[in-house]
């Protein structure tokens, strides 16, 4: 399967995109978990280990089940 120079440039354009945004929100998670208050110092690490080996698997369980750990300020 062939593309056109203009097909194959919009594909190229939409996966730098996605690896933009799938950036964005690993930063976005780790900054989030830094600034974040948790029970207790070792589920912040936890937190940051896991997002930091495992970008998406972390990044993903992090924003599902993580974000309701953290303790209200």
């Amino acid at each position: 399967m062939y593309f056109s120079d203009a097909a194959a440039l919009v594909l190229i354009l939409l996966i730098v995109l996605c690896c933009l945004f799938v950036l964005v929100v690993w930063i976005w998670a780790i900054v989030d978990i830094l600034r974040s208050r948790f029970d207790s110092d070792t589920t912040k690490l936890i937190w940051i280990l896991l997002v930091v080996f495992l970008p998406l698997l972390g990044t993903l369980l992090y924003w599902i089940i993580g974000r309701g750990q953290r303790q209200s300020m």
